[in-house]
């Protein structure tokens, strides 16, 4: 039984580092790529070429065309998490750390828990749950309130208020793409977003 747990452990904690690397890795190369072009240019080429490959997968292992509504409801979507969430994560750290833009987009799980609630989710957040996201948020409000470690005498503002926004955004497109008509396919609904 031993062996067991071991490889379940070990499972874990190669995907727990698999998270953080990728994780890290996106905002340091957002922060490198947005040193020699803008930063939407960035994203949307980044995004676009992304899309363009997993549309020809899609129709390639014989995906249908989407239709209008389809391209709707994706292209909402896409505008919420790609533009609203990455896009201004992008442009935000040409005035904030990336090491604070990771931290701030952490509160994405509390904006998904509030908009849930507004929306009218019959299943309220437990005792648990709260007190996790609280336990999380008060760690965040530490590094940012105190950004010694970041290398940088104050932080921005606007770049504070732009990867809030982009939380909201990411959070705001999560909760509609579950109601969003989109492709049956998850390639392809990936792809048009």
């Amino acid at each position: 039984m031993t062996g067991k747990k071991d490889s379940k452990l070990f499972v874990v904690t190669i995907a727990l580092l698999a998270v953080y690397l990728f994780w890290g890795g996106t905002y340091l190369g957002m922060k490198i790529a947005i040193e020699s072009m803008p930063p939407f240019i960035m994203a949307g080429a980044r995004f676009f070429l992304a899309g363009l490959v997993l549309f020809l997968i899609g129709r390639w292992k014989g995906a249908e065309l989407p239709s209008a509504a389809e391209w709707r409801g994706a292209g909402i979507v896409g505008a919420l998490l790609l533009l609203g969430g990455n896009g201004v994560v992008a442009w935000a750290q040409l005035k904030v750390p990336s090491a604070i833009a990771s931290l701030l987009i952490a509160t994405v799980p509390l904006w998904i828990l509030v908009f849930n609630w507004i929306g009218g989710s019959k299943q309220k957040p437990t005792v648990g749950v709260m007190g996790g996201i609280l336990f999380g948020l008060a760690g965040i409000a530490v590094l940012v309130v105190n950004p010694e470690g970041t290398g940088n005498q104050g932080i921005d503002t606007i770049g504070i208020l732009a990867l809030l926004f982009a939380s909201i955004c990411w959070s705001v497109g999560s909760l509609y793409s579950r109601k969003a008509k989109l492709p049956a396919s998850p390639v392809m609904a990936t792809a048009l977003q």
